[in-house]
């Protein structure tokens, strides 16, 4: 198990929602084996965002595990793109 609990979560995430109040749509933690993370942010405020996480000191998601693009034919803005994060020095996964 993470030394990183739940409180450490909600302070992440309270802490990047401090920072970042008008670039992110919305932040949900979800419980999966660990907590985790969820960014959901406007696209003109991506890299912004990922060279934030990449480069903060405390933060540093160095590693892209992953990216998924989702088609949602019924919406005006049809696809969804996912960036699968982790950050070893806080042995963390954040999507």
């Amino acid at each position: 198990m993470s030394k990183y609990t739940n409180i450490s979560c909600y302070r992440l995430m309270n802490y990047i929602l401090s920072l970042f109040p008008y670039y992110l749509n919305e932040v949900v933690i979800v419980k999966y084996d660990d907590d985790s993370l969820v960014f959901v942010v406007k696209k003109q405020n991506l890299v912004l965002l990922l060279n934030f996480l990449k480069n903060h000191y405390w933060l540093k998601f160095k590693t892209l595990i992953s990216i998924t693009a989702i088609d949602f034919p019924e919406r005006e803005e049809r696809f969804e793109v996912n960036y699968f994060l982790l950050s070893h020095k806080l042995n963390k996964n954040y999507y």
